[in-house]
């Protein structure tokens, strides 16, 4: 079953050819697969134009706000800014937040907040005091936002709701012209200030097309916020166009193919190796495959399976960018400095392999410079990097220059020498990067950590390269605290907090590679093969938890455009559900049976459940009779040698199949160590 927003979209290009065609979109990504689906169903996209809101907004307001010396805010400076101007706000104002202002999740909360009242069009003169539970958060919030709104003023800052209220105050030169065509993506709910602009843009606005979902309510919010759709109603070929119907799975006969699998996995791991071996035992193309993860650390898993099998892989969300060289360096950085620099951490830190001693590696290796390290006797703080290798040093030069030794003996003395004074000089420069003093700015321990990433830090990809990149960005936001005075402990918690959600090597999918994307943004490249895995209970919608800073209740009464965490789930929900409907091709559903980081056993979502029933809707379905249906989870090891993606995988394999009387073989080939 075609998307019947991409069959509009090719309807629209057959039809009108020559005129301008506008599809708005939430992101630039998003738009670049939609065009390549039209160019691969033979559409084409001459004069379709995608284009997120504020590539809209910005040409409309920039040169307006230039005039008069605007410049952009920094993306990334919101929660070091609102911790600033937390803190700085007069003591006559009641304290709510500020007992946490130096929390970077606090700080982050705060920035979030504040953000969605203005792109809902807030302001602190309109924040209604009826609206909070506490007298004392609701007068800090509106100062706070007062302090915000004061310092874009000063500083001729615009962020971005102040781009839209400009754009909003030129249509005149809007980049849409009153002959174009324009059209949204189906069911995306914009911010407040998106849809008012979108609203009053020139030119003929075409209703998008979107998929019926039966038995499913639609959100609050998409009333108001997403454009009206024409309702279309699912006609399903198959098992897996059927999950369209996933919350009324009798609403039709199934279609008695095998488009619609599912199994279980003993674990993670186990469960991402046996989507690979279904490729391979396939054979199909990397291209033509799709696999669709709840959570991004679940994307990450199927990363680093794809480099240990070498499979050219893109990541739609990315992978965590504390999973780089990189920031690795940085947080083991962090940890021996607040350890009180003790050599095992330091020595753990060089065997790594994410830090470096020289860029090319003559002379010393980390390695190398770790078992000096060991050989030095070096204990903890300061005055051991001096000590310990100075005394080591001192022994090979004496070796180094002893009559009675051979020369070839004096030779290798003089070179741990050498190797000695190298790793001297490289801890001194390490050292120097740390305040002595007890409290130190945090501008210098910034300039630190970005030190630590540039010159320290090993790169071996581009991914890391990548990553050196964001992370200087990412520290440079925290300028606006830079001489603010703090203990380590606390400056390094945020530099670590910069860390949390960062994100590098995100793309789009590629020709030739294997797409790993969000289960919310699944089946958009239109591949004929699509893995969903980790379907367990809990882990595949947000919970129902209130925002941290604005209440329920509390957003009710600012403004009822503002998302409530019943909002969060029933837009997920719907989100999840509608992208599961438009897969068609060959789908596998699929969770893990067992949590081994945490020795637990979990259970089959009811996604599940439901698609058991969309498979076999006269029958009676239970979650007992779900897991028996699914059989022996599979492991790590294949079935079979013939299996096996690596040597590892065949050998355990055919150990496996030799049953207990391998064990003996192994045994004596392998022994345990001693005690």
């Amino acid at each position: 079953m075609s998307s019947p927003f991409l069959s509009q979209l090719a309807e629209l290009q057959r039809a009108d050819r020559t005129r301008a065609k506008w599809v708005i979109v939430p992101s630039h990504s998003l738009g670049h697969t939609l065009g390549e689906r039209l160019a691969l169903d033979g559409a084409g996209w001459t004069n379709v134009r995608f284009a997120t809101p504020l590539d809209l907004a910005l040409p409309m307001a920039a040169p307006f706000l230039v005039e008069r010396g605007v410049d952009p805010a920094p993306d990334g400076i919101g929660p070091a800014l609102i911790m600033r101007l937390l803190l700085e706000l007069p003591a006559r104002v009641p304290s709510y937040f500020r007992g946490l202002a130096e929390q970077p999740q606090m700080a982050e909360a705060l920035w979030v907040a504040i953000a969605e009242l203005r792109m809902a069009g807030g302001t602190a003169a309109a924040l209604p005091r009826a609206a909070f539970t506490d007298e004392r958060k609701h007068a800090e919030l509106r100062a706070l936002l007062a302090a915000y709104e004061q310092h874009l003023v000063a500083r001729r800052l615009a962020d971005r709701a102040v781009v839209f209220h400009e754009a909003l105050a030129h249509l005149d030169v809007c980049p849409i012209q009153p002959a174009d065509l324009s059209i949204e993506l189906p069911t995306t709910i914009w911010a407040p200030l998106e849809r008012r602009l979108l609203d009053s843009l020139p030119g003929r606005r075409v209703v998008p097309r979107a998929l019926d979902l039966p038995g499913l309510d639609v959100p609050r919010r998409m009333t108001g916020l997403a454009a009206p759709a024409d309702a279309v109603t699912p006609a399903p070929r198959s098992n897996a166009e059927r999950l369209a119907l996933l919350m009324e799975p009798a609403a039709a006969a199934p279609a008695g193919d095998d488009t619609l699998t599912m199994f279980c996995a003993g674990g993670r791991e186990a469960e991402v190796e046996e989507i690979f071996r279904r490729i391979g035992r396939a054979g199909l193309a990397l291209d033509q495959v799709e696999i669709a993860c709840p959570r991004t650390e679940q994307a990450a898993l199927v990363w680093e399976k794809a480099q240990r099998h070498e499979w050219p892989i893109t990541i739609g969300p990315g992978i965590p960018i504390a999973l780089t060289r990189p920031a690795r360096a940085l947080l083991a950085f962090c940890e021996w400095v607040e350890g009180g620099l003790p050599a095992s951490r330091l020595r753990r830190m060089l065997q790594s392999g994410d830090v470096r001693v020289s860029e090319s590696g003559e002379g010393l290796s980390a390695g190398q410079a770790a078992r000096l390290l060991a050989r030095a006797q070096a204990t903890w703080g300061r005055q051991t990097y001096a000590a310990a290798p100075g005394r080591l040093a001192e022994h090979h030069r004496g070796r180094a220059a002893d009559p009675e030794l051979s020369e070839d003996a004096r030779a290798r003395h003089a070179e741990r020498l050498d190797q000695t004074r190298r790793l001297q000089a490289w801890t001194a420069a390490l050292l120097a990067l740390v305040p002595e003093a007890p409290s130190a700015p945090l501008g210098r321990w910034l300039e630190a950590a970005v030190t630590v990433v540039k010159a320290f830090a090993r790169k071996s990809s581009e991914l890391d390269g990548e990553a050196t990149v964001a992370l200087t960005e990412a520290l440079a936001d925290l300028r606006a605290l830079a001489d603010l005075a703090r203990p380590a402990s606390d400056a390094l918690a945020l530099i670590r907090g910069r860390l949390d959600g960062l994100s590098v090597g995100g793309d789009r999918a590629r020709p030739g590679h294997l797409h790993v994307t969000t289960l919310a943004d699944a089946g958009y490249a239109g591949r004929a093969h699509t893995f969903v895995l980790g379907l367990e209970e809990g882990g595949v919608f947000p919970t129902l938890v209130e925002d941290p800073v604005l209440l329920d209740t509390e957003r009710a009464g600012i403004d009822p455009a503002l998302r409530t965490s019943a909002d969060r789930v029933g837009e997920a929900l719907y989100r999840i559900v509608s992208r599961l409907g438009s897969l068609g091709g060959r789908v596998c559903l699929s969770y893990s049976r067992r949590d081994l980081r945490e020795a637990r056993a979990t259970f089959p979502s009811w996604v599940l459940l439901q698609a058991v029933r969309v498979l076999q809707p006269h029958e009676t379905w239970t979650y007992d009779k779900l897991v028996g249906a699914l059989g022996e989870p599979v492991s790590a090891v294949p079935a079979e040698p013939a299996a096996a993606l690596s040597d590892a995988g065949w050998w355990l394999a055919r150990l496996a199949e030799g049953g207990g009387s391998a064990g003996p073989a192994v045994g004596e080939g392998f022994p345990a160590p001693g005690p």
